[in-house]
């Protein structure tokens, strides 16, 4: 899309990506919790501010993400953010002392070697 959209590309990212994600997630959200009531008060009362951190990470991401994704190839494009994967497994056992099992780490393990056949091919 970005290709096409090529001299638009900030307007797809901080208000096209967003209008749409927000017309379809919300009315799911609210169907959850006022039909369905599977998100109940007590998983509301979550503090808000941790979501506004994940939030605005997820925006740089997607800032990044799009305005670079009209210059370069699509398999690049498919490196980048595959290679997410192993940043995050990275991350997540440096600073949330996650543990992973064998599946896990096989996982990450054909991601990297998929990234590294995309950068040779």
């Amino acid at each position: 899309m970005t290709k096409k959209m090529h001299n638009y590309d900030i307007f797809l990212n901080s208000i096209l990506l967003n209008t749409v994600f927000n017309m379809i997630f919300w009315p799911i959200v609210w169907y959850r919790m006022f039909i369905s009531k599977k998100i109940t008060p007590e998983m509301r009362k979550f503090p808000l501010y941790k979501f506004f951190i994940m939030g605005i990470f997820d925006c740089i991401v997607s800032v990044v993400t799009t305005l670079v994704s009209s210059y370069v190839s699509g398999p690049v494009n498919i490196v980048v953010s595959q290679s997410v994967v192993v940043a995050n497994m990275a991350l997540s056992f440096i600073f949330l002392g996650s543990r992973y099992n064998a599946l896990h780490y096989g996982g990450v393990l054909v991601v990297m070697i998929g990234v590294v056949i995309g950068m040779y091919d």
